[in-house]
């Protein structure tokens, strides 16, 4: 159930999250797909003006190398979408500063853009059994939210995690703006891990 409240005017919608996952373990690989935010808004702010869900469908594929203590995953967003870029009306980047002329656009870097805004890599290095780091890049966050006089680390992202006995402690870091960055801390167990076999 998703509810929302802006001032005076409320809004409700049911949503649902689907996923389908496979694991090999002899191959360390894992594939999944998911389909995000299936739902519908049951009642919007104001009648007649019913507002569509951020729907979405992502495909990851994540594999541990076999000699080395190093995990790489590939994550395609937005499938449903093919063009994810942005309009900007300011943007002057393809006028000729000299002329005032558009630049012709080149179709192999556009069409490279295209695709590189649906993919989001990452890493994750394990020196120790209980021990990792890891590391992400997301192109399309940093196309978009970058500062062109100072681009800083948008769009990287980087975290550590130990496990000290039955809890994993994690720790991330994800630059989306020069403004700020969130820090995420999660403590996590198994509760099976308490009971004796």
């Amino acid at each position: 159930m998703i509810y929302s409240s802006l001032e005076s005017y409320t809004s409700f919608g049911i949503a649902v999250d689907v996923a389908g996952t496979y694991y090999n373990p002899k191959n360390k690989f894992c594939i999944s797909l998911i389909g995000k935010n299936i739902g519908s808004q049951l009642k919007s702010y104001r009648s007649n003006n019913s507002e569509p869900l951020p729907f979405e469908i992502q495909l990851a594929l994540s594999k541990k190398l076999e000699h080395v203590p190093f995990r790489y995953s590939l994550i395609l967003t937005h499938l449903e979408k093919w063009d994810l870029t942005y309009d900007d009306p300011n943007d002057r980047s393809n006028i000729d500063p000299i002329t005032n002329e558009e630049i012709p656009e080149n179709k192999l870097e556009d069409f490279a853009d295209k695709v590189m805004r649906h993919i989001v890599i990452g890493g994750e290095f394990m020196p120790f059994k209980n021990f990792s780091v890891r590391f992400g890049y997301n192109y399309q966050r940093r196309k978009e939210l970058k500062v062109d006089t100072r681009t800083s680390t948008v769009g990287f992202s980087w975290g550590i995690g130990f496990r000290i006995k039955k809890f994993q402690f994690n720790y991330s870091r994800a630059t989306y703006h020069l403004v700020g960055s969130p820090n995420y801390i999660t403590i996590s167990t198994n509760l099976s891990d308490f009971i004796r076999k």
